[in-house]
């Protein structure tokens, strides 16, 4: 089962409308089946290209379920934290210069939601 960070201790400084979850398990499944029909509901998947790839075939094969259909898909966003960080290269992520805040800024300012 997923766990929740704002069920540990010397988290309760967290604002009500976030909620952080842990996916170790049996995935993220249960826990998007238990927010996709919170409004305004984004996803933030951190972690390497294999976490990433796990929310994400997670979220298409849940919003293919019957009981969502007719739900949009929320705004899904990435922070690739892994060590090969392929998909971020291939998606221009990533300089010869490394990581850094402005290159993050530079890809998500025409992101409205964020």
């Amino acid at each position: 089962m997923a766990s929740f960070i704002s069920d540990a201790e010397g988290v309760e400084s967290l604002p009500r409308w976030l909620q952080v979850v842990e996916l170790p398990g049996p995935g993220p499944a249960a826990p998007l089946r238990m927010f996709l029909r919170v409004p305004h509901l984004r996803i933030l998947a951190a972690g390497g290209d294999g976490t990433v790839a796990w929310v994400l075939q997670a979220l298409d094969e849940v919003m293919a379920e019957p009981s969502f259909r007719g739900i949009p898909p929320p705004p899904t966003a990435v922070v690739p934290l892994g060590t090969g960080n392929d998909l971020a290269r291939v998606l221009g992520w990533a300089s010869s210069k490394g990581w850094g805040l402005e290159s993050v800024r530079a890809h998500t300012q025409s992101t409205a939601w964020l």
